[in-house]
């Protein structure tokens, strides 16, 4: 009897570690909802606004390459390998969509 006997506590033990399990696993579908608000929270609230001075920016780039006194920092030859045209060809461009209302 001892062979069934053990058979008996070997079905005793699983069924003790299946309700442990249960019990685990009810836990953490319980403390989903929780989780997922407190993710979804904190990733809202780590953002920050980070001022980048794009106008301070725009300003210095269209000193170095169209300022006319002094004279520009970049001159046309760098100016025609960032843009890949002339610079004449660029400031036509550049008047002709500033007269249109749409730019």
């Amino acid at each position: 009897m001892s062979g069934g006997s053990s058979s008996l506590n070997e079905i005793d033990d699983c069924e003790e570690q299946n309700q442990t399990l249960d019990h685990m696993l009810e836990n953490v579908v319980m403390k989903i909802p929780t989780m997922l608000q407190l993710t979804n929270h904190n990733a809202r609230a780590s953002r920050r606004h980070i001022e980048r001075f794009r106008e301070d920016g725009h300003e210095a780039l269209f000193k170095m390459y169209f300022s006319v006194c002094p004279e520009p920092i970049y001159h046309e030859g760098i100016f025609r390998r960032r843009f890949r045209m002339r610079k004449h060809v660029f400031e036509r461009i550049m008047e002709a969509l500033s007269s249109d209302e749409y730019f």
